[in-house]
Protein backbone atom coordinates (compact mmCIF):
# COMPACT_ATOMS: atom_id res chain seq x y z
CA UNK A 1 0.00 0.00 0.00
CA UNK A 2 1.06 3.53 -0.64
CA UNK A 3 0.22 6.80 -2.27
CA UNK A 4 0.34 7.85 -5.92
CA UNK A 5 -0.26 11.36 -7.23
CA UNK A 6 -1.97 11.60 -10.62
CA UNK A 7 -2.91 14.37 -13.02
CA UNK A 8 -5.37 13.30 -15.71
CA UNK A 9 -5.34 14.62 -19.25
CA UNK A 10 -7.93 17.29 -19.89
CA UNK A 11 -10.93 16.42 -22.02
CA UNK A 12 -9.67 18.77 -24.74
CA UNK A 13 -6.84 16.31 -25.46
CA UNK A 14 -9.18 13.51 -26.49
CA UNK A 15 -8.74 12.07 -29.97
CA UNK A 16 -10.92 13.77 -32.58
CA UNK A 17 -12.94 10.59 -33.19
CA UNK A 18 -14.30 10.48 -29.60
CA UNK A 19 -17.95 11.50 -29.35
CA UNK A 20 -18.00 14.22 -26.67
CA UNK A 21 -21.60 13.34 -25.79
CA UNK A 22 -20.45 9.93 -24.61
CA UNK A 23 -17.82 11.05 -22.12
CA UNK A 24 -17.91 11.93 -18.45
CA UNK A 25 -15.40 14.10 -16.59
CA UNK A 26 -15.04 13.29 -12.88
CA UNK A 27 -15.79 16.46 -10.88
CA UNK A 28 -13.15 15.69 -8.24
CA UNK A 29 -10.23 14.21 -10.18
CA UNK A 30 -10.72 15.47 -13.73
CA UNK A 31 -10.50 11.91 -15.07
CA UNK A 32 -12.19 11.46 -18.45
CA UNK A 33 -14.05 8.19 -19.05
CA UNK A 34 -16.92 7.01 -21.18
CA UNK A 35 -20.32 7.48 -19.58
CA UNK A 36 -20.43 3.70 -19.31
CA UNK A 37 -17.07 3.68 -17.48
CA UNK A 38 -15.08 2.63 -20.52
CA UNK A 39 -11.68 4.03 -21.46
CA UNK A 40 -11.69 6.85 -24.01
CA UNK A 41 -7.94 7.13 -24.60
CA UNK A 42 -7.56 3.99 -26.72
CA UNK A 43 -3.81 3.74 -27.27
CA UNK A 44 -2.49 5.92 -24.50
CA UNK A 45 -2.92 6.48 -20.81
CA UNK A 46 -5.63 8.85 -19.54
CA UNK A 47 -3.00 10.20 -17.16
CA UNK A 48 -0.77 13.12 -18.03
CA UNK A 49 1.47 12.13 -15.11
CA UNK A 50 1.44 9.51 -12.38
CA UNK A 51 4.06 9.40 -9.63
CA UNK A 52 4.52 7.05 -6.68
CA UNK A 53 4.90 9.37 -3.69
CA UNK A 54 5.74 6.56 -1.30
CA UNK A 55 4.55 3.63 0.74
CA UNK A 56 2.80 3.97 4.10
CA UNK A 57 6.07 4.32 6.00
CA UNK A 58 7.52 6.84 3.52
CA UNK A 59 4.46 9.08 3.76
CA UNK A 60 4.44 8.85 7.56
CA UNK A 61 8.13 9.72 7.67
CA UNK A 62 7.65 12.76 5.42
CA UNK A 63 4.77 13.94 7.57
CA UNK A 64 6.86 13.56 10.73
CA UNK A 65 9.76 15.51 9.19
CA UNK A 66 7.51 18.41 8.18
CA UNK A 67 5.57 18.52 11.45
CA UNK A 68 8.80 18.64 13.47
CA UNK A 69 10.52 21.22 11.29
CA UNK A 70 7.47 23.38 10.49
CA UNK A 71 4.85 22.99 13.25
CA UNK A 72 2.99 26.06 11.94
CA UNK A 73 2.19 24.11 8.75
CA UNK A 74 -0.30 21.90 10.61
CA UNK A 75 -3.19 23.25 8.53
CA UNK A 76 -1.23 23.36 5.26
CA UNK A 77 -2.40 21.74 2.03
CA UNK A 78 0.61 19.43 2.16
CA UNK A 79 -0.25 18.05 5.59
CA UNK A 80 -4.05 18.08 5.35
CA UNK A 81 -4.53 16.96 1.73
CA UNK A 82 -1.43 14.92 0.86
CA UNK A 83 0.57 13.57 3.79
CA UNK A 84 -2.34 12.99 6.18
CA UNK A 85 -2.40 9.31 5.22
CA UNK A 86 -0.21 6.96 3.25
CA UNK A 87 -3.16 5.25 1.60
CA UNK A 88 -5.88 7.77 0.84
CA UNK A 89 -7.36 7.60 -2.63
CA UNK A 90 -10.19 9.06 -4.63
CA UNK A 91 -9.59 12.58 -3.36
CA UNK A 92 -7.78 15.47 -4.98
CA UNK A 93 -6.29 18.90 -4.57
CA UNK A 94 -8.63 21.16 -6.57
CA UNK A 95 -7.06 23.19 -9.33
CA UNK A 96 -7.77 26.44 -7.43
CA UNK A 97 -5.45 25.20 -4.65
CA UNK A 98 -2.50 24.51 -6.97
CA UNK A 99 -1.03 28.01 -6.60
CA UNK A 100 -1.21 27.97 -2.76
CA UNK A 101 0.35 24.48 -2.82
CA UNK A 102 3.15 25.79 -5.00
CA UNK A 103 3.81 28.53 -2.43
CA UNK A 104 3.97 25.97 0.38
CA UNK A 105 6.51 23.94 -1.59
CA UNK A 106 8.60 27.07 -2.22
CA UNK A 107 8.45 27.99 1.47
CA UNK A 108 9.61 24.55 2.60
CA UNK A 109 12.39 24.57 0.05
CA UNK A 110 13.65 28.03 1.14
CA UNK A 111 13.16 27.64 4.90
CA UNK A 112 14.79 24.24 5.18
CA UNK A 113 17.43 24.54 2.47
CA UNK A 114 20.41 23.68 4.65
CA UNK A 115 19.13 20.47 6.24
CA UNK A 116 16.56 18.77 4.03
CA UNK A 117 16.65 15.00 3.81
CA UNK A 118 16.98 13.24 0.44
CA UNK A 119 13.43 11.88 0.98
CA UNK A 120 12.02 15.37 1.43
CA UNK A 121 13.95 16.66 -1.59
CA UNK A 122 12.49 13.81 -3.68
CA UNK A 123 8.97 14.57 -2.45
CA UNK A 124 9.35 18.29 -3.24
CA UNK A 125 10.64 17.43 -6.72
CA UNK A 126 7.68 15.10 -7.31
CA UNK A 127 5.25 17.78 -6.15
CA UNK A 128 6.87 20.25 -8.57
CA UNK A 129 6.28 17.73 -11.37
CA UNK A 130 2.64 17.14 -10.36
CA UNK A 131 2.03 20.89 -10.08
CA UNK A 132 3.51 21.48 -13.54
CA UNK A 133 1.27 18.76 -15.00
CA UNK A 134 -1.80 20.15 -13.21
CA UNK A 135 -1.08 23.63 -14.58
CA UNK A 136 -0.53 22.26 -18.08
CA UNK A 137 -3.74 20.21 -18.04
CA UNK A 138 -5.87 22.61 -15.99
CA UNK A 139 -6.80 19.66 -13.78
CA UNK A 140 -6.47 18.82 -10.07
CA UNK A 141 -3.86 16.55 -8.54
CA UNK A 142 -5.65 13.32 -7.67
CA UNK A 143 -4.54 10.55 -5.33
CA UNK A 144 -4.88 6.85 -6.04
Amino acid sequence: MGLDGVVYKRAGRLPANVDRDLIRVDDVTGEVTGKDGSAVFERESPEALSLRLGNLADIGNLREILVKKFPHLASSIILTKILYSGSHSGDAIPYVQIEPLKKEIEFIRRAGAQDRSPELDQFLFQMDELIAAAESEGNPIAFV
